[in-house]
């Protein structure tokens, strides 16, 4: 997967390099992008209950003003 956003994007906000990194760096993690223009970083896992794990934790290292859900894709 691949967002050509990301670069330019990463050089301005560090912040969300570092969440890339920390994400690719779960077990529970498949992949990980930015989504658009950054707005949005998300992980692929291979289960919910993966996810959900993966979530907790992220809540943990984000702080607590951060968004985070769990979608399932059809």
């Amino acid at each position: 997967m691949v967002n050509d956003l990301e670069r330019p994007v990463f050089e301005k906000w560090a912040m969300l390099a570092a969440l890339k990194m920390w994400l690719l760096d779960q077990p529970e993690t498949r992949a990980a992008l930015m989504s658009g223009s950054g707005s949005t970083m998300f992980a692929v896992t291979q289960s919910g209950a993966a996810a959900a794990a993966l979530a907790e934790r992220a809540q943990v290292w984000c702080g607590a003003s951060t968004w985070i859900r769990i979608a399932q894709t059809l």
